[in-house]
């Protein structure tokens, strides 16, 4: 199996689909998207590339609680 990620609309062309439909079917019903535990807050912590510079900084939930002003309920032992 390729491992090279794709959009559904490149699928038009060679398997004569509507690649928007088939995109739409996939998350909806084919990923289990709906299931998904993260999904309510998913848009805020995706990594799109146009958001990304030359360095990804690595946070820790205690640093995420900080800066988004909720207290801190890590264990601290």
């Amino acid at each position: 199996m390729d491992d090279y990620p794709i959009s559904s609309n490149s699928l038009e062309k060679f398997y004569c689909i509507n690649g928007n439909h088939f995109g739409q079917q996939y998350k909806e019903h084919l990923s289990d998207y709906k299931d998904w535990d993260q999904r309510t807050h998913a848009d805020k912590w995706m990594v799109f590339s146009e958001n990304m510079g030359t360095d990804i900084m690595t946070v820790t939930k205690r640093e995420v609680m900080k800066w988004q002003g909720k207290p801190d309920t890590t264990n601290h032992t």
